[in-house]
């Protein structure tokens, strides 16, 4: 039977924008229906990584509309954030702690109203963005980053993501400073498709060095700027992160 996609309803999204979700939707109003889509629409939704269950049912069709069926989209929320905490010790790296925090439906401008809205999670989530703080504290080694990804910039199916960090390492002779930033430019093509440009930049200087270092060593402590451009083109056909078949 033909049938055209009427009204595509979401539920059960008490945190996370619609927007978020439909970006996954290959059902559009208005365009003939397309079976296979049911099960391609609840897989990409399932792959964002944030829900714990998504289902996409045809509804009924209206008696004065037999050749328009809506569409209902029902997700479950699921904990998107963590917060890690480690230590390890390595022969050539020292003592090293690491602590993480990380939130992958983060809302930059979800700011709380009240102080008990951001205890209870209530804010800063919902819009897909991810979020992570790394704080590597140790012995020979002192490294944290920031980084934050907004999946649909400016309402576009591009995705851009910004990154910043300071690494410190102590060797036996002399220490390294490096400072960082960087900006990756992204989308999906299709659904095995995947293109991405990045740019980074680095400024490195070594210091405290010892009474024996050579001279060419000494020379080259910098400052010095690195700057990295780059495009990726991925093809996968993995239908599921956790548990590929």
């Amino acid at each position: 039977e033909v049938a055209d996609v009427g009204l595509v309803r979401i539920a059960g999204n008490t945190l996370t924008k619609d927007k978020i979700i439909r970006v996954n939707v290959g059902l559009i109003p208005g365009r003939r229906f397309d079976a296979r889509e049911i099960e391609d629409t609840k897989d990409r939704i399932m792959a964002s990584g944030l829900f714990k269950d998504a289902r996409v049912t045809v509804q009924e069709p209206d008696p004065s509309q037999e050749r328009v069926r809506d569409v209902l989209i029902e997700v479950k929320e699921q904990n998107t954030g963590s917060v890690n905490f480690g230590v390890g010790f390595g022969s050539d790296s020292g003592v090293l702690g690491n602590v993480s925090l990380t939130q992958n439906n983060f809302d930059l401008f979800d700011v709380p109203e009240t102080f008990g809205e951001f205890v209870r999670g209530r804010s800063f989530r919902g819009a897909g963005q991810k979020f992570a703080i790394n704080f590597q504290p140790g012995t020979e080694i002192f490294a944290y980053d920031i980084s934050l990804t907004e999946p649909q910039i400016f309402g576009t199916p591009w995705a851009l993501g910004q990154a910043a960090g300071v690494f410190r390492r102590t060797y036996d002779s002399y220490t390294e400073e490096r400072s960082s930033a960087g900006t990756t430019l992204s989308r999906r093509l299709g659904d095995v498709w995947y293109v991405s440009f990045r740019f980074d930049a680095s400024r490195v200087e070594l210091s405290d060095f010892s009474t024996t270092e050579p001279v060419e060593v000494i020379n080259d402590q910098g400052p010095d700027t690195l700057l990295a451009l780059g495009m990726t083109l991925t093809r996968t056909t993995i239908d599921s992160m956790d548990r590929p078949t």
